[in-house]
């Protein structure tokens, strides 16, 4: 009888030392963990919870979670209870968050239900982890390749001083319309250029007439040899044809 006492007495308190180590796992995590009841009431708020959120425990424990959801998003919390309810799981749950201070955060939750001894589930576990700096930093490499391929689809070529080619191959739709506009409009800027718009067929000729674009005012041309003349005139330069003799001359004077 001695030793099963001891036993139990030992099994106890592995029990006791099993929770504690729980429960210092949950104090000292950087994420929040919060526990709710199914109807969204905060029933436990650990310090990561805290640090997120900026609420302390005692201003929000028998509060409904729904401090924490902006107002556009009146319908997330009630499904993801509802999910829960049913015995569901939720992973990595990415949405938007308010802090005290009213300031919007990217999160991260992972929800489970809990249980009680019979196995009915009375309530929530969420963990919840800051994910706003991740989410800008995907954001500026998105902005960023996406300046990549605008430039990449609307190269600038140099063909000499003074005398830049913007080539618009495929199919422009709306998006890259605006694309091209935007990205010209910067090349003009910075080079102080005059355009001279080539490849100007009668059917795109009439659709920029029922744009109601003045065409009368821009500087046209049927192709492009005919625009490169066309910005050679606009720059004050002069074709010169080289005859065979003075050709050779040339070439045997700086290049051979």
């Amino acid at each position: 009888m001695g030793e099963d006492k001891e036993k139990l007495t030992d099994v106890h308190m592995r029990e006791e030392e099993r929770l504690y180590f729980l429960a210092s796992i949950v104090e000292s995590s950087d994420d929040a963990i919060i526990g709710k009841t199914l109807d969204g009431i905060i029933l436990s708020w650990n310090p990561g919870a805290q640090r997120i959120y900026g609420y302390s425990a005692d201003e929000v424990i028998g509060k409904p979670i729904s401090i924490l959801v902006p107002p556009d998003r009146p319908d997330e919390l009630p499904q993801l209870l509802e999910r829960i309810s049913q015995g569901q799981r939720i992973d990595h749950f990415e949405t938007v968050r308010m802090r005290k201070d009213g300031k919007r955060i990217d999160v991260s939750l992972t929800i489970s239900p809990i249980k009680d001894t019979t196995g009915k589930i009375i309530g929530a576990s969420t963990i919840a982890r800051d994910i706003t700096e991740r989410k800008r930093i995907e954001k500026e490499l998105r902005q960023q390749q996406e300046r990549t391929i605008r430039e990449l689809s609307t190269p600038v070529l140099q063909v000499r001083e003074q005398m830049l080619i913007l080539p618009i191959i495929g199919v422009i739709d709306s998006l890259r319309a605006r694309q091209l506009t935007e990205h010209l409009l910067r090349v003009i800027r910075s080079s102080r250029a005059k355009v001279v718009v080539t490849g100007v067929s009668p059917e795109i000729a009439h659709t920029l007439v029922a744009l109601g674009v003045d065409i009368s005012k821009m500087n046209t041309a049927g192709d492009l040899q005919g625009g490169i003349e066309a910005a050679d005139k606009l720059l004050g330069y002069r074709t010169t044809k080289i005859e065979p003799a003075t050709e050779a001359v040339i070439k045997k004077k700086y290049i051979e």
